[in-house]
């Protein structure tokens, strides 16, 4: 017996895919989930700087200030 009622398969939501020219770009679309009276520094320049540490081969959080903070 085959069932006349239709079986509404939801289609998975994509997610909007923009190509920033550049990772300044990507990462200033970076919702920021700090409180405002914490933010010391923008978003978008701690990644970019955490970004660099590693590619310079600083892994850990505190290899990455420490780089951070002789440049």
């Amino acid at each position: 017996m085959e069932s006349t009622a239709s079986a509404s398969v939801p289609q998975p939501v994509l997610p909007l895919v923009i190509a920033p020219r550049s990772l300044a770009v990507a990462f200033a679309r970076v919702p920021d989930p700090r409180r405002a009276a914490g933010v010391a520094y923008p978003l978008a320049a701690m990644l970019s700087l955490a970004v660099r540490a590693i590619l310079a081969n600083h892994l850990s959080e505190l290899a990455m200030v420490q780089w951070a903070t002789r440049q």
